[in-house]
């Protein structure tokens, strides 16, 4: 019952910091990017009020514009992408027993001599619901197999195989399925969870302003 009630409090903890982080995102976006951009959209505005206007000006001032529309779409974009992973990573980590499921699912099949899976790909969603329940020794309820599974539809799980290397002349199932596993599981932290940050802003932001700014003198 103890432990019970704590993945129920780290579930409940792990929602609720996600969804502070997914505000402090929206707020970030707004100071570091919307009102910025804004800001020299309506300076271009006033330009246009302060000076000759020719054919150029008015290139400029699009591109500005183009230039101010485009830079809140990319940095939504990346916040997205960082917000998107990382609450994959958690997810994935109440999810180990049922990975560690179907890579042993996996190897049974290549055992049998199902090989084609790991060049074409595998349907990893298609097992979850049994996966799970052998996991956990539960019945999946709907709501969650569908989260899960959209988790799931994320994580490239062909390219993973493809960079994973197989036995498939095993016939351990069990070790074959904790080597998938394993090495499924340090591919996915190597390549995807550990690169995942928000340092983009910092280079992306002074290359959005710097843009703007050059754009604001051209037009004078």
């Amino acid at each position: 019952m103890e432990n019970e009630k704590k993945s129920a409090l780290s579930v409940l903890t792990d929602t609720a910091g996600q969804g502070l982080k997914i505000v402090l995102l929206a707020l970030a976006l707004v100071f570091l990017f919307l009102i910025p951009n804004l800001v020299c959209i309506g300076f271009g505005v006033a330009a246009l009020f302060q000076v000759a206007i020719t054919s150029w000006v008015i290139v400029f001032f699009v591109l500005l514009v183009l230039a101010a529309a485009g830079a809140c779409a990319v940095a939504f974009f990346f916040t997205y992408e960082y917000f998107l992973i990382d609450t994959i990573r958690i997810v994935y980590a109440y999810l180990v027993p049922v990975f560690r499921v179907l890579c042993r699912t996996i190897a049974k099949r290549i055992a049998e001599g199902n090989t084609g899976i790991i060049k074409k790909g595998y349907d990893w969603s298609e097992n979850i619901a049994d996966s799970f329940r052998i996991a956990y020794n539960s019945k999946t309820p709907r709501l969650l197999r569908v989260a899960i599974r959209f988790v799931l539809e994320q994580i490239p799980f062909a390219d993973i195989m493809y960079h994973i290397s197989i036995d498939t002349k095993t016939q351990d199932t069990e070790a074959l399925g904790d080597s998938i596993h394993t090495q499924f599981d340090r591919y996915l932290h190597t390549r995807f969870f550990n690169e995942n940050s928000m340092k983009w802003v910092l280079w992306f932001l002074p290359l959005d302003m710097g843009l703007e700014i050059l754009l604001l003198w051209l037009m004078r």
